[in-house]
């Protein structure tokens, strides 16, 4: 799957702060201004499966794909004919604060055809949220 967008930033937060809000999936449309709500099936795991509501109401299958705690959360979501895939990975800084890089990837067979509306939407979805996460975690 290509990368639609990537986008970085530094927090000043710990590790484990910035984690607790990624790995709370309640606690995502507090930062995610995309998002409504997202509900799983279970525990935050590998192959866990939910439900993600998008702000303008679409209820779209989700699956975690990996979660490695501290380090990284990746998951799914599908819609008709595409997969994207969100990945977000923290890096541990020596100051205990860490830098939060989120990769947007889509693939299948409309993805191609859409990638130019994909890649604008993304990286504004992606600049948004990362700004929304640093500001929740370095505020609360």
């Amino acid at each position: 799957m290509p990368i639609l967008v990537e986008r970085s930033t530094h927090i000043r937060v710990s590790p484990e702060r910035l984690w607790a809000l990624l790995a709370d999936p309640t606690l995502w449309s507090q930062w995610d201004p995309s998002l409504l709500k997202l509900e799983l099936a279970g525990p935050v795991a590998p192959q866990q499966s939910g439900i993600l509501q998008s702000a303008n109401g679409m209820k779209l299958p989700l699956q975690l794909l990996r979660v490695e705690p501290l380090h990284l959360l990746e998951y799914q979501v599908r819609l008709p004919g595409i997969r994207v895939t969100f990945e977000r990975r923290l890096t541990s800084q020596l100051d205990n604060t860490c830098g939060l890089t989120q990769r947007v990837r889509s693939g299948g067979l409309l993805a191609w055809l859409l990638y130019p509306t994909q890649r604008r939407v993304f990286t504004r979805e992606a600049e948004r949220s990362l700004e929304s996460l640093k500001q929740k975690a370095e505020t609360d």
